[in-house]
């Protein structure tokens, strides 16, 4: 039988994993009625920070359910990483868009409301929508069986505040510009990571946007083809090749 995976942030950066270690409530659901795991099953463990460990699954009598006797099967390097702030869009199409670029390779995502956006945000709702979304990365991450753990920031309203909630998670802005119908994507211009990475709302950017981020010291314009693709799409595609170019040019 294979094991079955398992993410347990608290266990990150834990070097001591003597002793048992409690499932959370949400885990347990999953381990039980998702994944249908009994008492003694062998279990893959995710912590986040780029380990891959081994346990033995126990529950108790009283509903419990807690993670025996671990150890270390694998370690992962860390790379720089890859932000992404991406424009909110209505619906479903945003859950969809969260799901595969965790999927595709983003490790921060910053939702952000773009003046074109049809989703408003700054109201009792974005911590709701973030935690909606980090489970929905946790979830992608599992099925990936990635062991880098992504995270969701709290949604921001504007370009300028989104770029100022980035500033230091990367020195290079690298924008999806769909008024450039190309294919165009230069690997010889990428420069080293961390990078943040740029996508807009349905109808595109505005000239106040485009001024934003044309002001940023190192910006990146990138063409994404000749078609004028979703926003959803066009965020999947610019993290998907730009992980893609990392993992294969090693920029």
């Amino acid at each position: 039988m294979s094991a079955r995976r398992l993410l347990m942030p608290a266990l990150a950066g834990r070097d001591d994993l003597a002793g048992r270690h409690e499932v959370d409530e949400a885990a347990r659901r999953h381990l039980l009625k998702v994944l249908r795991a009994s008492d003694g099953d062998p279990l893959e463990i995710v912590p986040g920070d780029g380990r891959l460990l081994a346990g033995l699954l126990s529950l108790t009598s009283r509903g419990g359910a807690f993670v025996d006797e671990l150890k270390l099967l694998a370690r992962e390097a860390p790379r720089p990483p890859i932000t992404l702030a991406a424009a909110v869009i209505k619906g479903k199409r945003m859950d969809w868009l969260v799901e595969k670029v965790a999927e595709a390779g983003v490790d921060v995502l910053l939702p952000w409301e773009a003046e074109r956006s049809v989703v408003r945000l700054g109201d009792r709702r974005d911590d709701e929508r973030t935690s909606r979304w980090q489970a929905i990365m946790d979830g992608a991450s599992r099925q990936c069986e990635r062991l880098w753990r992504p995270h969701v920031l709290r949604p921001t309203q504007g370009i300028q505040s989104a770029l100022a909630a980035v500033a230091g998670a990367g020195e290079c802005l690298v924008v999806a510009d769909e008024a450039l119908r190309s294919s165009a994507f230069p690997a010889a211009d990428a420069p080293k990571g961390p990078w943040v990475l740029l996508t807009g709302p349905e109808g595109g950017f505005t000239e106040h946007e485009r001024a934003c981020f044309a002001a940023h010291p190192r910006v990146l314009r990138v063409g994404l083809g000749r078609r004028l693709l979703r926003a959803e799409t066009a965020a999947l595609v610019l993290t998907a090749r730009w992980s893609a170019l990392v993992e294969s040019e090693g920029v």
